[in-house]
């Protein structure tokens, strides 16, 4: 049985919400990058740009980053992997880098895009954001910086996240 956690609304709501706490976070945006892991989180870093660009009045800088081949899983997990690009148009020396993802979970995704972004610089600071935490059943010491929302759900329930980008709607469901 799907379980609804979250409707576009709400989504739309908590995406608002993160921006201001990122807003609040930096005194000011000059050496700020935003970087999506793709596919969605990538998506979702789209829509903070713009929520803080706006709000700011400035021009952020955002990038994508594809993990498949820096996964610590990818022999087990997957026999044909789907390869996006990843896209980081300025260098990540001294930069602080805000780090989308959709879900953390095992915190591995977020191990795998900090050694993505190694290769692209060192950077000065990285923060992560996460619309939906699962923190009880982290693998690895990874925290969400600024989280949407936090969910303990046992290891069989899986979060699903639909984004009209790549899904044709917005909504975040638990499945069995």
């Amino acid at each position: 049985m799907d379980n609804t956690i979250m409707e576009k609304a709400q989504i739309k709501k908590v995406l608002s919400r993160l921006a201001s706490e990122i807003i609040e976070n930096y005194e000011n945006f000059d050496d700020v990058v935003i970087i999506g892991i793709r596919t969605r989180g990538y998506y979702l870093a789209q829509r903070i740009k713009e929520l803080i660009d706006t709000s700011e009045d400035i021009n952020l800088d955002l990038g994508a980053i594809d993990i498949t081949f820096y996964r610590d899983d990818l022999s087990i997990k997957f026999s044909h992997p789907a390869v996006e690009s990843t896209d980081i148009p300025i260098s990540l020396e001294g930069k602080k880098v805000v780090l989308v993802d959709d879900v953390l979970y095992t915190g591995r995704t977020i191990r795998a895009a900090m050694d993505v972004i190694f290769d692209f610089g060192r950077p000065a600071e990285i923060k992560v954001v996460s619309l939906i935490d699962r923190p009880k059943r982290r693998e690895l010491p990874i925290l969400s910086n600024f989280t949407g929302k936090t969910l303990d759900l046992r290891k069989e329930e899986n979060v699903k996240l639909c984004l009209e980008e790549v899904d044709n709607e917005d909504i975040v469901l638990i499945e069995n």
